[in-house]
């Protein structure tokens, strides 16, 4: 690219300007310079000149780290495309692709800090673009901390939120079972039952698993309790029980009792019937929400403990993880 006159000027004064600033080592060379390209030197007030190649020169480099810093983010963006695009609020909202063929990428889109111990559980609020954690430090937090929410004196193991996110609940190494209104930042219940850490939890969801649990227990809570409207929650403990409660008001209404060792995780049927765990006993346990009998047994699900579980939410499929380091897929049939 072709230089202004001006901009040629500059630069052949920028040129003298560094010559004759390395003193006799150059002098001959400044001085033939100055001559070729009829320059006068700056005056001493004038600092304008003073180190302005050395200046020029750093700027050159600034620029090139910026141009690999973009070139870099090039990159990403041509091999995001390959793969039909970058996630965007159009994807996300479901007007982009297939949110199925969405994978995770490096670095972290967000990084947040605020517990002072190791974080126990993350979980992803239902209705709004909120992350919420527990922790060692006995605490749950939302978002960029901006709510704590202060309750258990001791570990908070799990935490699970109602489908609708207006309700949370959490367990933890106190024993207990919160139940926190999202809202208000206030805890409204605590259930105390459980005799051991209380490792897993879960709601019930709205629809047909919450209805076919209110057509069994319903009656009981409205009797009982005078509520008209219930939150059903299941929980597993370290004491080799699982519970289910009607969170509102902290009512047990079964203690399902058949593991020999911890129950680390618990999820409702999708029918709502059922509630089914895994345990350290290396066994998954199918409970009859009704009877509270256990209905089936898997027997070494594993070779080592069971530590997590999930139903699928449509398909007649289960899967569990274990400290063996394998991930089985059941078929409910």
């Amino acid at each position: 690219v072709e230089l202004t006159m001006a901009a040629a000027c500059d630069r052949h004064q920028a040129i003298l300007e560094y010559l004759s600033g390395l003193g006799s080592t150059f002098a001959q060379s400044a001085t033939a310079f100055q001559q070729d390209a009829g320059l006068t030197m700056a005056g001493e007030s004038d600092t304008t000149k003073t180190g302005l190649l050395e200046k020029k020169w750093t700027s050159v480099v600034r620029l090139q780290r910026k141009v690999m810093e973009l070139e870099s983010k090039i990159q990403q963006l041509e091999e995001d495309s390959k793969l039909g695009g970058v996630v965007s609020r159009r994807d996300v909202t479901g007007i982009g692709r297939d949110p199925s063929t969405f994978l995770p990428r490096a670095p972290p889109k967000y990084s947040m800090s605020g517990h002072r111990s190791p974080i126990t559980c993350v979980v992803f609020h239902p209705v709004f673009s909120v992350v919420v954690t527990s922790s060692e430090d006995a605490t749950i937090k939302s978002g960029y901390c901006t709510q704590t929410l202060k309750g258990h004196s001791d570990w908070v193991r799990d935490i699970c939120i109602t489908d609708d996110g207006q309700f949370l609940a959490s367990g933890g190494n106190d024993r207990a079972i919160t139940l926190w209104d999202l809202a208000q930042g206030k805890a409204i219940q605590c259930m105390r039952e459980h005799e051991h850490v209380v490792e897993t939890l879960q709601f019930a969801a709205r629809g047909p698993q919450g209805a076919a649990i209110e057509a069994i227990h319903g009656k009981k809570v409205a009797e009982t309790t005078g509520q008209t409207v219930a939150r059903y929650l299941l929980s597993g403990s370290r004491d080799r029980t699982v519970r289910l409660w009607e969170a509102f008001s902290g009512l047990l209404l079964m203690n399902f009792v058949s593991h020999d060792n911890w129950v680390r995780a618990v999820r409702f049927h999708s029918s709502g019937k059922y509630a089914i765990s895994a345990s350290e006993d290396k066994t998954i346990r199918v409970f009859d929400v009704e009877s509270g009998r256990c209905v089936r047994t898997l027997k070494d699900a594993h070779s080592h403990f069971l530590t997590t579980l999930d139903v699928h939410p449509s398909l007649p499929l289960l899967v569990t993880g274990s400290i063996d380091k394998f991930v089985n897929v059941w078929e409910c049939v």
